[in-house]
C-alpha cells in the first residue's frame, strides 16, 4: 500500500454524521450549513457532494473503502469530535470501533472529551481508555454549555491540567486540537500551549494545532 516506499498514515479520519436528526441546538444546524458550504466551495467538480449525499451519516463501509480500498493508506486516526453542545455525535466512535473491528492493526482511535465539562470530563476520558482503547485525546476549543457558546483556553490551568495530568497517568500521550483564530474565541495559539509543553514532557505530540475559519 505504501507510495514510492513511504509508509501513508491518514492521521485525522471523521465519519460524520450530516443529518438534520443529529443537530442538537441552533449551533448545530448553523455548523453543518457552514461545513456544506465549506466543502461546495473549496471542492472542484466532479467531487463536491450535493445536499443528499453530504446531508447523511458516513458509514465504516464506506471509510474502508476509502482508506485502504481506493487509497494508498496504510494506517488511519480515527477522532470523535467532543462538540456535543452543537450534534449529538459529530464523528460516532462506533463507526471508528467498527473499523479497528476489521482492521486491528491498521486503525487507532483518538476519543473525544469536552474539559469544559469539569469532572464529567475526567470520567469520559476513563471510560474511553477502558471501553474504546484510545491512544490519543481529541480537544475542542468551544462547546455549548447550558445553551451558551463557552471557549476553551488553553492556558487555563484549572480545566487542563487535570486532564493532561489523567492523560499522562493512563498512557494517552497524544493530543490534537482545532485552532480558531483568536480575533473571535480568545486565546488558542501554540505560544498558550508552552506551559503545557514544559509541565508535561511525556506527551511527545503534546498538541498538532490545525488552523480552522472562525
Amino acid at each position: 500500500m505504501s507510495i514510492n516506499g513511504m509508509f501513508v498514515l491518514d492521521s485525522i479520519v471523521h465519519g460524520f454524521d450530516s443529518t438534520a436528526a443529529n443537530v442538537t441546538s441552533r449551533y448545530g444546524k448553523s455548523l453543518l450549513l457552514a461545513n456544506f458550504g465549506f466543502q461546495w466551495s473549496m471542492v472542484p467538480d466532479p467531487y463536491r457532494l450535493e445536499p443528499l449525499r453530504f446531508f447523511q451519516p458516513i458509514s465504516a463501509d464506506v471509510l474502508e473503502s476509502i482508506l485502504f480500498l481506493e487509497g494508498d493508506v496504510d494506517a488511519a486516526v480515527y477522532h470523535t469530535v467532543p462538540a456535543w453542545g452543537f450534534l449529538k455525535d459529530v464523528s460516532p466512535m462506533t463507526v471508528g470501533r467498527e473499523l479497528k473491528r476489521r482492521h486491528p492493526d491498521r486503525v487507532f482511535l483518538y476519543g473525544g472529551i469536552s474539559p469544559l465539562q469539569g469532572e464529567k470530563a475526567l470520567d469520559d476520558l476513563d471510560r474511553q481508555i477502558e471501553e474504546w482503547g484510545i491512544i490519543g485525546l481529541k480537544l475542542y476549543p468551544v462547546d455549548v454549555i447550558d445553551g451558551e457558546v463557552k471557549v476553551l483556553r488553553f492556558h487555563d490551568h484549572k480545566l487542563l491540567y487535570p486532564v493532561l495530568e489523567r492523560c499522562r497517568k493512563r498512557g494517552a500521550t497524544s493530543c490534537e486540537t482545532l485552532r480558531l483564530r483568536p480575533r473571535r474565541v480568545g486565546t488558542w495559539l501554540p505560544a498558550a500551549q508552552a506551559p503545557q509543553h514544559r509541565s508535561y514532557p511525556s506527551l511527545p505530540a503534546a498538541m498538532q494545532v490545525r488552523t480552522a475559519r472562525s
